[in-house]
C-alpha cells in the first residue's frame, strides 16, 4: 500500500475494513445485519448487486456484447440507470464529472479494445485525484496468457498502470463482489484516484454463483484525519509572527468541505490568499483578500516570508517558492508534502479540520489586541491592492467591450450576469483575466475544471456528469473550439438521448491560442518568421451549431456584441424546457500573430495524376 501512495492512516483503514471479507459468505449467513446478504445469480448479477449496495446509481457505459450479463441484470433493477457514451474517453469524463459534482464514486464499463481509449481521461481523473472504478470486459479466462487472441493482449491492465491506484482482473465469479468492494474502497481512500478492473466474458456469464454482498457502510469508511496538535501549534506561531504570509489553496479545500473554515482562517489575520491548483473555486474570488492565481514572483505581498499551502500540490518548478520563506503544508496526501519544496511544518490532515484547529490555536499564541492590530493593518494594504487590480481589469474589459471578433471578457461578463447566481461552470479553457469576470464563492457560482491534467477532450463529458449529480442547478460548459474537436462531439448524442439540459458555450477563436503563444514566444524559426505551423484551426471554419444540430441539439452562432445576451437567454429557455443548447461564440485570438491565418497548405487533390 505504501508503494501505491497510501498514508499509514489510509492503509490501516483499508486493512481494517477488509478483515471481515476473508470469509464474507459465512459471516453474512450468520449475521442478522440487513446490510449483508448472500446473493446467487450470474456474475453480472453479483456485480450489479454489489454496486447497488455500495450506493452506485449510474453505470456509465460504452457498449460491448461481452458485458450482456451486467445489462441483463439491470433490466429488472430500475433504481440503477445506464448512461451510454459513444466513446470510452468521454464515458470516463462523464463519470469524473459526476463524482466531482456529487462526491460519490462512479463506475464505468467498456469493451476490451475500448480500454486504451479510456486512458486520456483516466489520466485527468488521476491528476485530479478523483475516485472512479473503470471496468472493462475482456476475453474469456482460458484465452489469456500469450495466445494473442481476438481483442486480447498480455498484461491487459498494464496500459493503465501509471494512472491507477490499483488494477485487477477478476478471474473467479464468486470473487466479483469482494474485488469490486476492494476497488471502491481503494479508489475512495485518500489520496483518491482511479482503479481499473477487468471482467472476462465467462466470469460475467457464469451462472449459479453465490457470494456475499455488503452494504457501503461495511467497507466504505471515510474517517476524518485530524491534525497533530503540536504541529498545529507550531504553525500557529509561525503565522502570528510572519510579516508577509500568503495562503495557497487547492482542491482539498473544496473536497473537505472546508471553504468557510479557510475563509475564517484567512480573515483572522487578514492573510492574502492565492489559488493553487484550479480544479475548484477554493476561495471566494470577489473577497478583498483574494489575489488570484499563484504565480512567481507574486506582485503582492513583497518579500513573502511564510507560505501556507492548504490542500494543493506545491508548484513543481524550481524557484516558484521563495527560498527565504518558511513553508507550512497541509494535505491528506503525505506523499506531496515535502516532495519538491522543503517543508518546515507538514500536517497530514483534512484541510477543514486543520483550518479549524489553526484558527483556534492562533487565539492561544497571541493576545486579542495583537491579533486585531495584525488583522487591521494587513487588511487595509491587501484590500487596496485587490481593489486596484479589479479596477484595472474592468478598465481593460471596457476598452474592448464592443470589439469584433468578440472580447473574451465581455462574453464572460454577460454570462455571469445572465446565468443563475448558483450556476455551476464546468471549464475546459485555459483560465485568464477573462475568467475573473465571474463571481465564484459561497452564495455565488461555483467552478469545476479545468482538469489539472489538462488533457483535452474532457469538458463536455464532465458537464454531463455534473448535471447528473446536480440536476436542480444550472450547469454551463465553457469550451474551446480546439478542445471540443478532441473527440467531444459524440457526447452531444448522450446529451440529447438523456435530455441533459446543459448550456455549452464554445469560445471559438479558430486557434489553439495558448499553444501558439508559447511556441512563438520560444523564439524559434516559427516565432522569427511569424509562421504558425500547427495551431490555426480555420479553413475550414467549423460551424459548431450545425454540428450540434446533427445530434438533435439546438444552437446558434454569435459573432456580434449585441447577439450575446439574446443567445444566452435562448439557451436558458431551452434548458428550462429540459433541452441542451450550444452557443458558438466567435471570439478574438490574442497574443502573438493573433491576426495571422497562415498555415502550411497542402492539397492531395492537386497532387493526383488522374482525377480519382
Amino acid at each position: 500500500m505504501a508503494q501505491w501512495g497510501f498514508s499509514v492512516a489510509a492503509a490501516t483503514s483499508i486493512v481494517e475494513s477488509l478483515t471481515p471479507l476473508v470469509d464474507a459468505e459465512a459471516w453474512a449467513s450468520a449475521s442478522e445485519d440487513r446490510s449483508v446478504a448472500v446473493v446467487e445469480g450470474t456474475g453480472g448479477e453479483l456485480l450489479v448487486e454489489q454496486l447497488r449496495a455500495a450506493g452506485v446509481q449510474f453505470i456509465f457505459n460504452c457498449t460491448s456484447s461481452g458485458t450482456y450479463p451486467i445489462f441483463d441484470a439491470l433490466v429488472d433493477r430500475p433504481d440503477m440507470q445506464v448512461i451510454q457514451a459513444l466513446q470510452e474517453g468521454q464515458m470516463v469524463a462523464m463519470a469524473q464529472g459526476y463524482t466531482l459534482g456529487s462526491g460519490n464514486i462512479a463506475f464505468t464499463m467498456n469493451d476490451s479494445v475500448g480500454f486504451p481509449n479510456t486512458l486520456n481521461n483516466m489520466y485527468n481523473a488521476w491528476k485530479d485525484r478523483t475516485p472512479i472504478v473503470i471496468g472493462s470486459q475482456r476475453e474469456a479466462s482460458g484465452l489469456h496468457g500469450g495466445r494473442d487472441t481476438y481483442e486480447e493482449w498480455d498484461d491487459f491492465l498494464g496500459p493503465s498502470a501509471a494512472f491507477t491506484r490499483w488494477r485487477w482482473s477478476v478471474e473467479q465469479a464468486e470473487r466479483i463482489p469482494e474485488i469490486t468492494r476492494r476497488a471502491l474502497k481503494i479508489a475512495s481512500t485518500p489520496p483518491e484516484g482511479p482503479v481499473a478492473l477487468a471482467f472476462p466474458d465467462d466470469v460475467l456469464a457464469a451462472t449459479g454463483v453465490k457470494a456475499a454482498v455488503l452494504g457501503h457502510q461495511k467497507f466504505l469508511l471515510r474517517p476524518r484525519i485530524e491534525p497533530d496538535t503540536q504541529s498545529v501549534e507550531e504553525a500557529a506561531r509561525l503565522l502570528v509572527n510572519a510579516a508577509n504570509p500568503i495562503l495557497i489553496v487547492g482542491r482539498e479545500v473544496t473536497r473537505s468541505g472546508g471553504k468557510t473554515d479557510v475563509v475564517r482562517l484567512a480573515e483572522q489575520l487578514s492573510i492574502p490568499v492565492s489559488q493553487g491548483e484550479m480544479l475548484f473555486d477554493d476561495f471566494p474570488t470577489r473577497h478583498p483578500l483574494f489575489l488570484g492565481d499563484y504565480a512567481s514572483p507574486m506582485p503582492y505581498p513583497k518579500d513573502i516570508d511564510l507560505i501556507v499551502n492548504l490542500g494543493a500540490k506545491m508548484p513543481p518548478r524550481d524557484g516558484m517558492i521563495p527560498s527565504t520563506a518558511k513553508v507550512i503544508h497541509v494535505s491528506v496526501d503525505a506523499d506531496i508534502i515535502g516532495r519538491v519544496v522543503p517543508t518546515d511544518v507538514g500536517i497530514v490532515a483534512d484541510v477543514k479540520e486543520a483550518a479549524r484547529d489553526l484558527t483556534t490555536a492562533i487565539q492561544g499564541v497571541a493576545t486579542k489586541a495583537r491579533l486585531d492590530e495584525i488583522k487591521r493593518s494587513r487588511f487595509a494594504a491587501t484590500h487596496a491592492f485587490t481593489a486596484k487590480q479589479r479596477a484595472a481589469r474592468d478598465a481593460a474589459a471596457h476598452a474592448r467591450w464592443d470589439a469584433s471578433p468578440l472580447s473574451w471578457e465581455r462574453v464572460a461578463r454577460e454570462l455571469n450576469q445572465h446565468l443563475d447566481k448558483d450556476a455551476i461552470i464546468v471549464l475546459e479553457l485555459a483560465p485568464g483575466s477573462w475568467l475573473e469576470q465571474f463571481a465564484f464563492g459561497p452564495g455565488e457560482k461555483s467552478k469545476i475544471g479545468k482538469s489539472t491534467g489538462s488533457a483535452l477532450g474532457w469538458g463536455i463529458g464532465a458537464a454531463i456528469g455534473v448535471k447528473l449529480a446536480q440536476p436542480d442547478r444550472q450547469v454551463v460548459a465553457l469550451q474551446g473550439d480546439g478542445g471540443f474537436m478532441f473527440g467531444q462531439a459524440e457526447s452531444l448524442w448522450t446529451m440529447a438521448r438523456y435530455e441533459v439540459p446543459v448550456i455549452i458555450a464554445i469560445f471559438n477563436n479558430r486557434s489553439y491560442n495558448g499553444p501558439r503563444n508559447r511556441i512563438l514566444a520560444a523564439g524559434g524559426r516559427q516565432g522569427r518568421t511569424g509562421k504558425d505551423m500547427t495551431c490555426y484551426l480555420g479553413d475550414p471554419d467549423v460551424d459548431f451549431a450545425r454540428v450540434a444540430a446533427g445530434f438533435g441539439v439546438s444552437g446558434e452562432v454569435v459573432n456580434k456584441p449585441g447577439q450575446i445576451a439574446p443567445a444566452i437567454d435562448r439557451a436558458i429557455v431551452s434548458t428550462r424546457n429540459g433541452k441542451p443548447y450550444l452557443v458558438d461564440v466567435l471570439v478574438a485570438r490574442t497574443g502573438l500573430a493573433a491576426n495571422s491565418t497562415w498555415y502550411p497548405r497542402y492539397s492531395v487533390a492537386a497532387h493526383r495524376n488522374r482525377p480519382v
